[in-house]
């Protein structure tokens, strides 16, 4: 939830593989994950699920496939 949690002082999360939000995510939008994931770890992947919000409502067949193909 980087809308409303400062992740800033986050860094060099070594362990940290994947990121996944959705392209229409209020509460952690992709711009902001973009930003933070450099300093999190720069060669996580980080997919984008085109129409997905915060729940995923009706994308998680995208979120699944996103999860099994990254593990």
């Amino acid at each position: 939830p980087v809308v409303f949690i400062d992740f800033n002082e986050i860094s060099n999360l070594k362990c940290l593989k994947l990121i996944a939000t959705g392209s229409r995510d209020k509460i952690a939008p992709p711009h902001l994950i973009d930003q933070l994931k450099t300093k999190w770890n720069p060669q996580a992947h980080f997919e984008i699920i085109e129409g997905a919000d915060h729940f995923y409502w009706g994308y998680l067949d995208q979120l699944e496939s996103v999860l099994v193909s990254n593990s």
